[in-house]
């Protein structure tokens, strides 16, 4: 029988040990490593963050100020004011109209701020001195009367002709106080003796306590003059009555524009 020309054999395996295979492994993962260390790196800006606050400083310019605009809308716009009572424009110790103003800041004490003063009239204590409303303020006696015409304010006055005629109005006091009474006047004989204004301080039971000599209310001849006096009230008084006549006998007396108020105790 022929035998076989090619031997019947397997060709040898190829034997890897488990040492190799791990020490292979262990330089590719060094390789990589280094690779990533030595490969280029790049950096990117963040975007710039946006705000929903817009500040405008306290020293900010009269004109319109620009806000930048962000990605999104501004929410809310906050003013970096100074401290209440500080004024750019006014200096410690200054004067504002010609009164005293303080300023009272982060470096201001109570010692050095001046107090803030202001000069405000006293109230009115006449009702309808212009004689506009009709009012029943003013006590009447003919020939006294209300009439319309050219006056100091408005278009009334008080008419005083020549005769008996009395108009009157009663007001507050204090005992003490020191009163300005202001009246303007205008006669048809100007320069010449002409109405009076009279007044009489009452108790706090309306009885009379002391009655002043009446005053001279004398016109000049431009018209319109104002005449101003002072009363002072006694020590017990609580009312006083401020009352007009005319005692002369051809002049026509024309009254506008009463005051009384109070002066400020020196």
């Amino acid at each position: 029988m022929a035998s076989s020309l090619r031997p019947n054999r397997r060709p040898p395996h190829l034997v890897v040990s488990n040492t190799a295979i791990n020490t292979a492994c262990g330089v590719a993962a060094i390789l990589l490593v280094f690779a990533a260390l030595a490969w280029p790196r790049t950096t990117s800006t963040p975007a710039p963050k946006t705000t929903d606050i817009a500040t405008i400083p306290a020293a900010a310019p009269a004109q319109p100020t620009a806000i930048a605009q962000s990605a999104r809308p501004v929410r809310e716009i906050r003013l970096d004011l100074p401290p209440i009572g500080v004024s750019n424009d006014v200096a410690a110790n200054d004067t504002v109209d010609d009164h005293p103003v303080a300023v009272a800041g982060a470096e201001a004490t109570p010692d050095e701020a001046t107090p803030i003063t202001e000069s405000r009239p006293r109230p009115e204590l006449i009702t309808d001195g212009g004689f506009e409303r009709e009012s029943a303020a003013w006590y009447l006696e003919s020939p006294a009367a209300l009439a319309t015409g050219p006056a100091v304010r408005g278009d009334r006055y008080l008419s005083l002709q020549p005769g008996d005629g009395y108009a009157g109005q009663r007001f507050t006091v204090e005992p003490g106080a020191t009163y300005r009474v202001t009246v303007w006047v205008w006669s048809s004989n100007p320069g010449a003796a002409g109405g009076q204004a009279g007044v009489r301080f009452e108790d706090d039971r309306y009885r009379a306590i002391e009655i002043l000599d009446p005053e001279t209310l004398t016109a000049a001849p431009t018209g319109w003059t104002r005449v101003t006096f002072t009363i002072t009230a006694p020590a017990t008084a609580a009312h006083a009555i401020l009352s007009f006549r005319n005692p002369s006998e051809t002049a026509a007396i024309r009254i506008d524009s009463v005051s009384v108020r109070m002066l400020a105790a020196e």
